[in-house]
């Protein structure tokens, strides 16, 4: 029996390390006797897909860093299992830095298990070759945070995937790689489901503008022009209307040019580009992925980014899953071109990969744009979760911690998701820079990184903290925690943090005015050169003192805790003292040199203030005035640092709460009455950004943390909900139910307005206790403790 140490890191014997590999490898064994379950073990950098005997078993490598890599199980039926079988793997090497993986070498590792251990395992046992069918080598990335285009030639296909195939002599035994064996990824494997697919929406022929070019950037040029459905797809009438697939392009219709079709999938999807079509060999199919049709047309380049692919089309019936790269978007537009005969379409479409949630939250109310705003808003953080948190799965699929904030809050209300948000934090902590930040994102190496992303990871630690009880990871990173905060500390002159200087630090707060530095802190202009107090960097690092302490005396390190307390009320009285002009009521921004523009007050740095304790009562109670008018004089925030504007007013100000959700749904109804599934980056849409603004974007599901939190009234005062807080905002709306799930339980609630007053029910696990808290309106409670 073999063990896992014997299977063996393998690549190709005549392989190098180009970006953009295709690795084909096959595997035959025999019918283990008497096995029971049938396990594979399979790691690769950096993604893989298996077959068994022709049938997908599963794809998606874990997120990891190169030096610590990880592996998937992936289970095997017995009924998958012939006499002879044939494991067939796909592994892919990328090869070149994106933002959230960092260049390794080209490898592959795996072994089957059956209930005994290690039957058969990578090695002298493989054999492999490159792909013949996928082309290699350096292409077009799809943007700077993400990896290549695809191109696929069905031609050169001979079915290796087969259990009866014969492997030809260019399949040659791997070499074998040294390299600790992987260890366990730490979530769960994706779910992928069946295609979604949709209706056509539009059709017509088009002519190419630019040739030789990038694909995407052929499509975004041809030059289009619409036809009737019968003008296409042939049908007995011109009244007829041909919208559901399959449909069928004849000859004729090709000698106009190439022919393009649009195909909406109903809602935002994240998957696998997958396909059914009947075609001659050479037909070619460039295939674009977009979020919206505001061109008319689907986006397919965008300043740079290309989000358009190719699959050209052997003879026949044939079907195609790109398993390697996840796609997001609502439409897809395919241009058909060098057909020399019919073209049958039978679908195209996403395969959905998901990672399994549970929808353990629950939340109604009479307003039923409320409901939908929740409801949306889950959804949009479900499909920014895959290896780890994601700002988007459209453009970027990177994981940053102002982002994973905002989702984490939504997720521990929504799905009582602990271990995701947990092993995303670790990801970004193993990304720890030598001058005491992370990187900005991880896995990843970038130039840059946004300092305040390292203060604000230490919070969403503490969040962790008290939301799941999570004291073993906390005690787990605790050290590595103290270790950031003591170098960071360390840096302060006058109490005060200065802000980095140079080009490996982006000075950044939120895409609003002064609040980018996109203009004299971007390290594209240098980085700040000069002596430059925030305000906001100062006020995140007084909450991450606060978080810290906060799991110090969670571990009975009560020295460290009032230590990390004293200083942030040091730090907050001195941003008090420096940043509040009283003339204007409000705190700067900014104070020294290379200020952005002077002066400059935010919505932000007001509602830190008030967060961080750093604003008196009397002024912190003004400032939530002013933050709940609309014109206020200050610099509004985004829906991305929204958070922190309600959080501060529903904290200091509850008898504001209305004015709050008020401007929810304001700002996020207006986003689902111009047809959003998703939630967008910026209010501005796809509009924002140089027209490349995102329409899923994971930091938008926020307002699910307000429904609960504030609407139902249910907050952790004590880790892991030990203690919470029952405090209802009875204005905001006429009744709510929902239930609020914790790490002991479910916590059942519902209250309603009646005859001047409201009258509420509460359910919780006996294990914790409720504090009633009367500041949102008196509420007559029936509270029921139970076991189960």
């Amino acid at each position: 029996m073999k063990r896992c140490a014997d299977a063996k890191w393998i690549w190709d014997a005549q392989g190098n390390d180009l970006p953009n590999q295709y690795l084909e490898c096959i595997h035959r064994f025999g019918r283990p006797v008497g096995s029971g379950r049938l396990r594979l073990l399979i790691s690769a950098d950096t993604n893989y897909v298996a077959w068994l005997n022709g049938v997908y078993l599963g794809s998606g490598q874990y997120s990891d860093w190169p030096t610590d890599k990880t592996y998937s199980t992936l289970s095997i039926s017995d009924e998958m299992l012939q006499a002879h079988n044939s494991l067939a793997i796909l592994a892919y090497y990328c090869g070149t830095n994106t933002y959230s993986y960092v260049k390794g070498m080209p490898r592959l590792w795996y072994c089957m298990e059956d209930a005994h251990g290690i039957f058969t395992a990578s090695g002298t046992d493989s054999i492999c070759r490159m792909s013949p069918a996928y082309r290699q080598g350096d292409m077009p990335r799809r943007s700077n945070q993400l990896g290549f285009v695809f191109d696929y030639d069905a031609r050169r296909d001979d079915g290796w995937r087969s259990p009866e195939y014969k492997c030809p002599s260019e399949w040659r035994a791997p070499a074998c790689i040294d390299g600790d064996p992987p260890t366990e990824r730490p979530t769960s494997n994706l779910l992928v489901k069946s295609c979604r697919s949709g209706p056509i929406l539009a059709q017509g022929v088009f002519k190419r503008s630019l040739q030789n070019a990038a694909i995407a950037e052929m499509m975004q040029t041809d030059w289009l022009s619409a036809r009737r459905s019968d003008e296409v797809f042939g049908s007995s009438s011109e009244y007829t209307e041909i919208t559901c697939l399959p449909a069928t392009i004849r000859n004729n219709v090709f000698t106009l040019g190439g022919v393009y079709l649009v195909v909406e999938l109903e809602q935002e999807e994240c998957g696998y580009i997958d396909l059914e079509v009947c075609a001659k060999a050479g037909t070619i199919l460039d295939i674009a992925v977009g979020e919206h049709l505001a061109d008319l047309r689907v986006r397919a380049a965008i300043r740079g980014r290309h989000f358009a692919s190719r699959y050209v089309c052997r003879d026949g019936v044939q079907s195609f899953t790109h398993f390697i790269d996840r796609y997001a978007g609502r439409y897809i537009q395919l241009h058909v071109t060098e057909c020399d005969g019919d073209f049958t379409l039978h679908h195209i479409g996403l395969r959905p990969a998901e990672y399994p949630v549970a929808y353990a939250g629950r939340f109604a109310c009479p307003d039923h744009l409320m409901n939908k705003i929740v409801e949306v808003g889950n959804r949009t953080v479900h499909l920014c979760m895959h290896e780890h948190y994601e700002d988007c799965p459209w453009r970027e699929q990177a994981i940053y911690a102002a982002d994973a904030h905002n989702q984490a809050l939504t997720g521990y209300y929504a799905f009582a998701e602990y271990q995701f948000p947990r092993y995303s934090w670790a990801l970004l902590l193993r990304g720890l820079r030598p001058d005491g930040y992370l990187e900005m994102c991880a896995p990843a190496k970038i130039k840059i990184t946004i300092p305040f992303l390292t203060l604000l990871l230490i919070r969403n630690i503490g969040n962790q903290l008290l939301h799941a009880g999570d004291v073993d990871y906390v005690e787990s990173c605790y050290e590595s925690v103290r270790n950031i905060l003591d170098q960071i500390l360390a840096a302060t002159e006058d109490t005060l943090l200065p802000s980095p200087t140079g080009e490996g630090f982006w000075n950044f707060y939120d895409w609003v005015h002064g609040m980018d530095c996109r203009d004299m802190t971007h390290p594209k202009h240098g980085g700040l050169r000069g002596k430059r107090y925030d305000a906001p960097l100062n006020l995140f690092l007084v909450l991450a003192l606060h978080s810290l302490a906060d799991m110090a005396l969670a571990l009975g390190q009560n020295d460290h805790a009032l230590h990390y307390q004293e200083r942030a009320s040091e730090i907050a009285t001195a941003v008090h003292g420096l940043f509040w002009s009283a003339c204007d009521g409000a705190y700067r921004t900014y104070q020294g040199e290379q200020v952005p523009c002077e002066p400059h007050y935010a919505e932000e740095t007001q509602a830190l203030a008030v967060l961080s304790g750093a604003a008196p009562p009397a002024i912190a109670s003004e400032l939530c005035e002013r933050l709940s008018s609309p014109e206020n004089g200050l610099v509004q925030s985004s829906i991305s640092q929204a958070y922190y504007k309600y959080e501060a007013i529903l904290t200091a100000r509850v008898d504001l709460a209305t004015k709050v959700f008020d401007h929810i749904r304001s700002t996020w109804g207006k986003m689902l009455f111009a047809g959003a599934t998703t939630f967008w980056e910026t209010e501005l849409g796809q509009r924002d950004f140089l027209h490349g603004g995102s329409l899923c974007h994971g930091w938008s599901g926020i307002p699910t943390y307000f429904a609960y939190a504030y609407i139902l009234g249910i907050k952790p005062l004590k880790p892991g909900f030990a203690e919470f807080t029952v405090n209802p905002l009875i204005n905001t709306c006429e009744a709510a139910e929902g239930r609020v799930p914790t790490p002991h339980g479910p916590i059942d609630v519902k209250w309603w307005r009646s005859a001047g007053s409201a009258v509420g029910e509460l359910h919780h696990p006996s294990t914790i206790k409720p504090i009633l808290n009367n500041a949102g309106g008196h509420v007559k409670w029936t509270l029921s403790p139970n076991d189960s």
